[in-house]
C-alpha cells in the first residue's frame, strides 16, 4: 500500500513541480509532505499519463470554474486543478485565471489548456453572443394632452416597456423640451437617465424649475444596457400662466348715506385672489359667512357696501392680494358730522 496526497499537501505552486510530484504520485511518508493523505493500492512507481479539462463554458460576462484531472499511469487519477498553469489560445473569448476559473470575453471559439509535469489537456470552448430581448415602447401616463399643471417640478409618469424574450435591469430615459424635435440643447432639452423601473410604471420628477406659460412636450424610452426600446409617444403639458392683474377703480368713494361700490379684477382663469376689506361698516357683497373677505380665481366684480355715517368722514382701506402682489384700495365715506378733529 502507498499513499497519494491532495494537492494542499503541496502549498500550491509555490512548492517545486517536482516535489508535487513526488507528493502525488509515489510513496512517500506523510511527514515528508505536511498534507492529509488517502491510502489508495498503486504501483511503487506511477508518472502523469494524460491530463484532462472539464468546465461548462461561460456566456460572455460571465465566470465559470474548470477543472483539471490527472491520470496517472496506475490508472488512478488525482485533480490537479490548483497546481496546473492555464492558458487560452484566444483571450478574445475567454481568459483563464490561475485558479481554473474561466471568463466568457467575446463570441467565437478557444481552446482552454491546463499544463501540469509537462503533461497538457484541453477543452475546446464556444463562446456566442448572450440572447437579445426586445423592449417596446413605453406608454406615457400622466401628464397628458396639454393638461395645465401648478407644479415647476412636475413628475412624468409612463407604463413600463413590454419586452420579448431575455433582457437586463430596465432603465429608462426621461426627455422634456419646449419644442418637439427634442434639440440636442442643453437650454431647451432636460433628461433624466437611469431611472430605475418601477413595478408596473415608472416616474420621474424633474430636477429643476419649469418656465411658466410654456406647452412642454416630453418622452421616455427604456433600455437595459444591451438593447434599447423606441421613445413613447410624445405628449405634453403645460406650466401655469404668469399671473397679470388690472385692477379697479384705484379708489372708492362712499356718501354719508352709505350706498354700493364695485371693485373689477381683470385676470386670467388660474390666477387666484383674495378681497379684505377691514371696515366694520363696510361689507363684502354675497358673502354672509363673513363679510369682511372673499376669495376666487379670475376675473370678477366685487361688490361693496357701506353703512350710513352720521358721524365724522372716515377712511380705510381693501386688500387685494394675489401670489407675488397685491394692490390697495383706499376707501372713504363722509360723515354727517364732517371732518373732526384728531
Amino acid at each position: 500500500m502507498t499513499r497519494i496526497f491532495s494537492d494542499a499537501g503541496c502549498n500550491g505552486k509555490a512548492d517545486s513541480v517536482s516535489r508535487c510530484v513526488a507528493c502525488l504520485l509515489f510513496a512517500t511518508a506523510a511527514s515528508s509532505c505536511g498534507g492529509s493523505s488517502t491510502t489508495v493500492p498503486t504501483p511503487t512507481s506511477a508518472s502523469v499519463r494524460s491530463v484532462s479539462v472539464s468546465g461548462v463554458t461561460p456566456q460572455i460576462g460571465t465566470t465559470a470554474q474548470f477543472t483539471a484531472t490527472a491520470t496517472l499511469s496506475d490508472g488512478t487519477t488525482q485533480v490537479i486543478t490548483s497546481l496546473a498553469e492555464w492558458r487560452s489560445s484566444n483571450v478574445g473569448v475567454v481568459t483563464v485565471a490561475p485558479t481554473g476559473a474561466v471568463t466568457g470575453v467575446g463570441p467565437g471559439e478557444a481552446e482552454v489548456t491546463a499544463t501540469f509535469n509537462t503533461v497538457s489537456g484541453s477543452q475546446h470552448v464556444q463562446v456566442v453572443e448572450r440572447p437579445v430581448g426586445t423592449l417596446f415602447a413605453p406608454a406615457p401616463r400622466s401628464p397628458m394632452g396639454g393638461l395645465e399643471i401648478n407644479d415647476a417640478r412636475p413628475t412624468l409618469t409612463v407604463d413600463n416597456a413590454a419586452a420579448n424574450g431575455p433582457v437586463g435591469t430596465v432603465t429608462y430615459r426621461f426627455e422634456v423640451s419646449d419644442l418637439p424635435s427634442f434639440p440636442a440643447d442643453p437650454v431647451r432639452r432636460f433628461a433624466g437617465d437611469g431611472v430605475l423601473q418601477g413595478a408596473s410604471t415608472t416616474s420621474w420628477t424633474l430636477n429643476r424649475d419649469l418656465g411658466n406659460d410654456v406647452l412642454w412636450y416630453w418622452h421616455a424610452r427604456a433600455t437595459d444596457g444591451t438593447v434599447s426600446s423606441g421613445y413613447s409617444a410624445t405628449e405634453t403639458f403645460r406650466t401655469p400662466t404668469s399671473c397679470k392683474f388690472n385692477v379697479t377703480p384705484s379708489a372708492l368713494l362712499y356718501s354719508a348715506g352709505g350706498f354700493g361700490d364695485a371693485i373689477f379684477i381683470t385676470t386670467s382663469a388660474a390666477c387666484a385672489w383674495t378681497a379684505t376689506a377691514q371696515w366694520v361698516f363696510m361689507r363684502i357683497d354675497a358673502v354672509p359667512s363673513d363679510p369682511h373677505s372673499i376669495s376666487g380665481a379670475g376675473s370678477a366684480r366685487i361688490g361693496t357696501t357701506a353703512n350710513a355715517n352720521a358721524g365724522c368722514n372716515r377712511t380705510d382701506v381693501v386688500k387685494i392680494r394675489w401670489n407675488g402682489g397685491g394692490v390697495d384700495i383706499p376707501a372713504s365715506q363722509r360723515g354727517i358730522a364732517g371732518p373732526c378733529a384728531q
